[in-house]
């Protein structure tokens, strides 16, 4: 994995790839779900080195942009969860 990509990320894509994740889990309970979320987090950042608390200020930095370009997409994925 290029590290330096997740940088210049299309979020579109990230949110398309949340999308992605969340199918897969929705036959779980909410308890389940955002443990399984947050281990999955954490050990994909840990395997691959990376800094958690950088991954959620990008994701954060997304959300927020996310939330002024592509309102309808943040608004439904909000739904899904």
């Amino acid at each position: 994995m290029n590290k330096d990509r997740i940088n210049s990320a299309d979020p579109r894509a990230v949110l398309q790839a949340a999308y992605a994740a969340l199918s897969g889990a929705q036959s779980e309970t909410p308890e389940n779900f955002i443990l399984g979320v947050a281990v999955l987090f954490r050990e994909t950042a840990s395997v691959l080195q990376l800094d958690h608390s950088e991954l959620l200020a990008k994701a954060e930095s997304i959300t927020r942009d996310a939330d002024t370009y592509w309102f309808a997409n943040v608004r439904a994925l909000r739904q899904f969860i």
